[in-house]
């Protein structure tokens, strides 16, 4: 009798023992889960969401946690979009550009690159701005800015300057690069000021140079060729302006 007892008292023990580790799982791990989850959001990291299909507070708490993090996910994709975004021309800026220079000099320092450089610079932007006042001026650049853009499907825009853009070509626009760069020759010509709504024109000079690793050993080679080539553009549309 007394072995039975202690039978019972064991059994007992070990049902408290397993009934005990299975709450603990259902709430300890859960919770544990929603404490990493914490500590990824205060790193910045939003794309690892929780198991929130429990009928429970647990399960609740899981779900306002993913909540928070897709809020967060938004709200820093869209600081983010702000932040390297010219807000004038919607193209990329400069600190999208110096992001960019930096990956294409990491890629050729690997031995990685092949890419080309579009300069494109906006002409008589200061005539029109004289003239007719900066709201006309800001319309030029972003006509020229949503033609460049049409022309350069797959490739970002970014603008340096005041009238100034650069194009980073790969990947299929770089495959494509002389054919496509025919189609932004055709704004090389003169704005005529004299016209009606001459700020309407697309008027720009244009310069392409492309990545050659027999001598180019960073990113600056390519674009300085780009730049000396939309100048020299320049200069021969001058006298005729």
């Amino acid at each position: 009798m007394t072995f039975l007892v202690l039978a019972i008292i064991v059994l007992v023990g070990l049902l408290s023992t397993l009934l005990a580790i299975r709450a603990a799982n259902r709430i300890v791990r859960p919770l544990h889960d929603i404490s990493e989850a914490a500590r990824r959001l205060g790193r910045g990291e939003y794309d690892q969401p929780l198991d929130s299909t429990a009928q429970d507070e647990i399960g609740r708490l899981a779900g306002y946690m993913n909540d928070t993090m897709e809020r967060m996910r938004k709200y820093v994709g869209a600081m983010q979009k702000q932040a390297y975004q010219d807000e004038l021309t919607a193209v990329k800026n400069v600190a999208a550009y110096d992001r960019k220079v930096y990956d294409l000099n990491q890629k050729i320092a690997a031995g990685q690159a092949a890419f080309a450089v579009v300069m494109v610079d906006l002409n008589q932007l200061k005539d029109v701005n004289d003239r007719f006042g900066h709201e006309k001026g800001n319309i030029a650049l972003q006509r020229l800015c949503q033609a460049v853009c049409r022309i350069y499907k797959h490739s970002p825009v970014y603008r340096i300057g005041g009238d100034e853009f650069v194009v980073i070509l790969e990947g299929e626009d770089y495959a494509h690069r002389d054919a496509l760069f025919e189609k932004v020759r055709a704004f090389e010509h003169i704005r005529d000021l004299s016209a009606a709504q001459p700020w309407t024109q697309l008027a720009a000079s244009v310069g392409m140079a492309v990545y050659d690793k027999t001598r180019d050993t960073a990113y600056r080679a390519v674009f300085n060729r780009a730049d000396t080539k939309m100048y020299e553009q320049k200069q021969h549309l001058a006298p005729r302006a």
